[in-house]
């Protein structure tokens, strides 16, 4: 079986295919290639119940609604994992205590009219973090991501906080989707977690990534969970009536 990158079009080796997670990764651009899309349709029945597991199981994490017209898939930032609540509660805790140091520090200005100008611009890059991480902490606790699918577009849009990465694609444009797994993370905040690929534990975070027909490939999304990202690919694709 021959298997090519569908980023890239690199041939994967042998050694860069784990045939028992079914997963592969290109040498040339580190992307993660499902290897149950090139399985023959004689595949054993134990893989295809597994293939059909990751694609139409609904991660717990995931609402999804669907209006007729549309699909909806809706799930919020701030997630069950203990890993997720730790880090919220450390943003929580110190955004409290930097900004209460903030608030005291200026307080003296009023209760001191006559304080030096050098006492207020010291603390403009603290007042900076402070919005910057308050700012990034209230997303964390009360944004959601909702991707639209109807027969016009594939909509990503991440509130009620504003935050980039909303993203609208004509659906006569998208010709397939991938999962990616790279460091680093444009859009939205994702824990790092640990795939297995390749024999061994690689630290990575998922990307959803479009293919287009002008060939231009387009990163719609960022998360922190595999499962999570080849379920959207695959629904996607069914929804669009695209791959395989």
């Amino acid at each position: 079986m021959q298997v090519h990158c569908p980023s890239c079009g690199e041939l994967l080796r042998a050694e860069d295919m784990n045939l028992e997670h079914l997963v592969g990764r290109c040498r040339k651009c580190h992307a993660l290639v499902n290897l149950r899309d090139y399985l023959p349709p004689s595949e054993p029945q134990g893989s295809a119940d597994h293939s059909q597991h990751i694609t139409d199981a609904i991660p717990e994490k995931i609402a999804v609604e669907d209006t007729g017209s549309q699909v909806c898939f809706r799930w919020r930032w701030y997630s069950s994992s203990i890993w997720m609540q730790k880090k919220t509660r450390f943003w929580v805790f110190f955004c409290i205590a930097w900004d209460s140091f903030l608030v005291f520090w200026y307080s003296l200005a009023v209760v001191n009219p006559g304080m030096p100008w050098l006492f207020f611009v010291s603390t403009i890059p603290h007042v900076a973090v402070g919005v910057g991480l308050t700012y990034y902490t209230l997303a964390l606790l009360f944004n959601s991501t909702v991707v639209i699918v109807d027969h016009e577009t594939v909509r990503i849009r991440h509130g009620p906080i504003p935050w980039p990465g909303n993203v609208t694609l004509p659906v006569e444009e998208i010709t397939r989707l991938h999962v990616q797994s790279k460091p680093g993370n444009l859009y939205m905040p994702a824990e790092s977690y640990t795939i297995v690929a390749i024999g061994r534990p690689i630290p990575r975070r998922v990307s959803v990534v479009a293919t287009l027909k002008n060939g231009r490939m387009k990163r719609l999304l960022v998360l922190d969970d595999e499962d999570i990202a080849w379920y959207l690919k695959h629904q996607i694709e069914k929804l669009l009536g695209i791959g395989e």
